[in-house]
This record gives structure tokens, C-alpha cells and sequence, in this order.
């Protein structure tokens, strides 16, 4: 059966959500960097031994998939709409330039993605002292490179831009605030996307300028 378009946009903002949420937890988990090799280390090793790693990639991986399915659905509805005359709702507010460059925006967060899964997800790691995966040391040495700073800090931007509108979509088509409070909305979703961007950014800044011993 087909899908409404009041279906799509309602799928679309259940996976941008979900999306969100994940960019924030996982740049929490992050954080521990900061608080030295153990720490690191050891949410590395329980996230790597969890039974839960396989089972939450995989729906990780739905919900992004369909996020980019959708994302396209949506986008060649609403093309197909102003192309006949029937675009009343297709822009929820006025156009900015993180919902004009979406589509953009998305295509490199996804190459992010991948190249960050080759560089810290499947090689085969050091060990430190007790046995774990030295994931601190292998973080610490790509981001001490002048190119890995550079792409890191673009592509963490761009991120940024991309989660701001993904997450102020998401808020006006789930109906969490009525259009005269629409403004809350902007708000809240120009802090997280910044937040989120200079939370990620920080990282390889700390690692390329600080210096932090291996």
C-alpha cells in the first residue's frame, strides 16, 4: 500500500529524531576522550563486547536508511507538487540555508560516516596495557593530522547544519509546538545543531592543538 505524503513526513521525522538522539549519545560517549586512556578504553570495550553492538547497528542502519529513503520520497513529492500548482504545505517556514542544501549536506554526512567507520571501526586495533583495544591511541593519532582536522571539522559542520534542520522538520511535523510558537522551535533547533557541531569539533581541536600524551 502506498504511503500518504502525511505518512512520509511522519516517518521522516520519527527516523530524523531518532537520528538526533544518537548524534548526542554518541558524542557524550565521546566526551570520555577527555578523561584519559582508561576511561576511553573502557566504553570502547563495553560497547565492542555488548550484546546489544549488533542488534543496535542494525537498527541504526534501518533508521538511517530509511531517513535517506524517505528524504528523497519527500523531496521528489514536493518537486512533483510545485511542478503542478499543489505546494500550500510543502515548506513548513520560511527557506533556509540548511533546509536549501540538504540534500547536500546529507551526501556528506554519509561520506563522514564511512570514511569514520573505516578509520575507527574495522581495523585492527593496538592493545593497551590490560588488553583492550587502544581505541584513545588510534582517535589521538589520525586526528593529530593535518587533513583528518580539516575534513573533520568541515564535515562535523556540515553535520551540525544538517542536524539543525532535521530537527526543527522533525519538531513542526510531529506538532510539538502550534504554528504561533514555531519561533521555540528555530531556537531549540539552531542550539542543538550548534551544540552538537562544536561538541564533535572540539574533539580533534583538543587532540591536534592540546597534544594529549598517547
Amino acid at each position: 500500500m502506498a504511503l500518504s505524503s502525511i505518512s512520509k513526513k511522519l516517518f521522516l521525522a520519527l527516523a530524523g529524531l531518532a537520528l538526533c538522539g544518537f548524534a548526542a549519545l554518541h558524542l557524550a560517549g565521546n566526551f570520555a576522550l577527555y578523561a584519559g586512556g582508561d576511561m576511553y578504553n573502557k566504553y570502547g570495550d563495553m560497547l565492542r563486547n555488548s550484546p546489544m553492538l549488533i542488534p543496535g547497528e542494525v537498527v541504526l542502519a534501518s533508521f538511517f536508511l530509511a531517513h535517506i529513503a524517505l528524504a528523497i520520497w519527500v523531496t521528489l513529492d514536493n518537486k512533483a507538487a510545485r511542478k503542478y500548482g499543489n505546494a500550500e504545505n510543502v515548506k513548513a517556514g520560511e527557506s533556509t540555508v540548511a533546509s536549501s542544501t540538504m540534500i547536500y549536506s546529507g551526501l556528506i554526512v554519509v561520506a563522514f560516516l564511512i570514511l569514520h567507520l573505516i578509520a575507527f571501526r574495522f581495523p585492527d586495533h593496538p592493545v593497551d596495557a590490560v588488553g583492550r583495544a587502544d581505541l584513545r591511541k588510534v582517535v589521538i593519532e589520525y586526528l593529530s593530522q593535518p587533513a583528518a582536522l580539516v575534513w573533520y571539522l568541515v564535515a562535523v559542520s556540515v553535520l551540525g547544519l544538517h542536524l539543525r534542520h532535521a530537527l526543527q522538520s522533525s519538531l513542526r511535523t510531529l506538532g510539538i509546538f502550534s504554528a504561533g510558537r514555531w519561533n521555540y522551535v528555530d531556537g531549540i533547533s539552531i542550539a542543538f545543531g550548534l551544540l552538537i557541531a562544536a561538541g564533535y569539533a572540539s574533539i580533534p581541536i583538543w587532540v591536534y592543538f592540546g597534544r594529549p600524551i598517547v
